[in-house]
């Protein structure tokens, strides 16, 4: 078997196209055989016209994201095309969503940001190819995007953050290579572009390559709701950049390998507010890295590149307590614990901000 090493990885990487086309047919097969002859198995195949319920799948979780306010927790459970609200302590509130178009649903949510100001909830939704507001109880405000390259297009959104104290919104658009950036107010401000009723784009930045500035797949995106700066996990190019809020560069660290400061296709990226502390979690990495952005760097961390140190990690390949098999979705919360989506492991770990293992759940 021969692999690619990509910022994604397909299933045609794996197998060959007509070997994935025979598996659908004699999986088609066997389902309408157990629908038919096992009702109490599959149940009756829906009426032609009507839309199929999916089934239940396991737990999960891609994009989460902290109500630094509530200490609420939002966890995108891309499987099953819901988002699950928690308190601090992993104390089940609801979900909300189901698989389709319609608002309120889901074909696989990613991301997932809050806005500590109004607690509105924004969840990129990936197959779709749009954002999505809601209230922190889940109630549909709006939606705005579809598939294309326009200034309020996407292509595969994946990461979603915004800033509270401004209330505009980053996505990272990773099929485009590029960020942009919204501003919810109505009417639109004079030089921004009125994209649906409320929505307002303001600007992006970004295009497919390896040079400052330029994306491999931008997948995470995190702003610091003080200094309003951005950072976007670079996942193709093993990087993570530094931008202003307009997308001037700033600075950049990171490259592919295993030890501090590298990366393994780096997913996810997270910003303390009171800290200013950067987290970045590796999807096939396996770990959580912590830095601080400062210059000089203190003397019990480790210059990566001028201006960028580097504090701890941890993690490893794994499902035992601290272990992690894919991960993307990064949070802390106001108390400066971290919550991790431990998404093949279906589950959702918290740590102390050194790494020390708390809870999880389930």
């Amino acid at each position: 078997m021969v692999t690619k090493k990509t910022g994604f990885t397909t299933i045609a990487s794996f197998f060959p196209m007509t070997l994935i086309l025979s598996l659908t047919l004699i999986c088609l097969s066997f389902l309408l055989t157990m629908s038919t002859s096992s009702p109490s198995i599959m149940g009756a195949l829906p009426p032609i016209g009507t839309t199929p319920q999916l089934p239940i799948m396991p737990f999960s979780p891609q994009g989460l994201s902290v109500d630094p306010k509530t200490g609420n927790i939002f966890v995108a459970d891309i499987n099953n095309n819901r988002i699950k609200k928690f308190d601090n302590n992993f104390g089940y509130i609801k979900d909300w969503g189901g698989y389709g178009s319609g608002n309120g649903q889901f074909k696989a949510p990613y991301g997932v940001a809050v806005d500590a100001t109004s607690h509105d909830v924004y969840v990129s939704d990936l197959g779709n190819n749009r954002i999505q507001k809601f209230t922190s109880s889940g109630i549909f405000i709006k939606a705005w995007g579809k598939q294309g390259s326009g200034v309020g297009q996407f292509d595969s959104p994946r990461g979603v953050a915004v800033d509270s104290s401004t209330h505009e919104v980053y996505v990272a658009d990773a099929g485009n290579h590029t960020i942009k950036k919204f501003q919810l107010a109505n009417p639109c401000p004079a030089g921004t572009i009125q994209i649906v009723f409320g929505v307002c784009f303001i600007t992006k930045w970004g295009s497919w390559g390896s040079g400052n500035g330029q994306f491999k797949a931008p997948i995470g995106v995190a702003v610091d709701s003080s200094t309003h700066e951005v950072y976007i996990a670079d996942a193709g190019n093993e990087r993570i950049q530094k931008f202003t809020n307009t997308g001037n560069y700033i600075t950049k660290w990171g490259n592919y390998g295993s030890g501090n400061g590298q990366f393994n296709e780096p997913y996810g990226v997270a910003v303390d507010a009171t800290t200013h502390e950067i987290y970045t979690a590796e999807d096939e990495g396996f770990r959580i890295q912590k830095f601080q952005l400062v210059n000089p760097c203190p003397s019990s961390t480790i210059q990566i590149v001028s201006g960028v140190c580097f504090i701890t990690k941890w993690g490893s390949q794994g499902s035992g307590i601290g272990q992690f098999d894919q991960v993307f979705g990064v949070a802390p919360d106001s108390s400066h614990n971290v919550f991790v989506a431990d998404k093949f492991n279906h589950r959702i770990q918290k740590f102390t901000n050194y790494g020390g293992f708390i809870s999880k759940w389930p």
